[in-house]
């Protein structure tokens, strides 16, 4: 399966294979397919999200720098998610990776 879900559905495979649940591989609420819902809840969240150009995110990477940590005793590392009202126009160095 191409695209988004099929990366998601490959990450199921690969947590499944180490032998871990939701809780302890998630990252964000999207991983697992039988707790993401609707693809398209998720796409059409965008449309209400600020389009801003740039592509500074700095301050992004120093709140997770900050707040990284250990998720219990499960081997995996984790940063606070945060939800930002913006989302940004990818530079043209990165037309045709997506």
């Amino acid at each position: 399966m191409p695209g988004l879900a099929g990366a998601m559905d490959r990450r199921n495979a690969v947590a499944e294979a180490v032998g871990v649940g939701v809780h302890q591989a998630a990252i964000g609420r999207y991983w697992f397919a039988g707790t993401r819902g609707k693809d398209a809840v998720v796409f059409d969240a965008f449309d209400g999200l600020t389009l801003k150009d740039g592509f500074d995110l700095d301050w992004v990477r120093r709140r997770m720098q900050r707040s990284w940590k250990t998720r219990g005793d499960t081997g995996f590392w984790q940063f606070d998610r945060q939800e930002y009202d913006v989302q940004y126009v990818l530079p043209d160095r990165f037309l045709g990776m997506v």
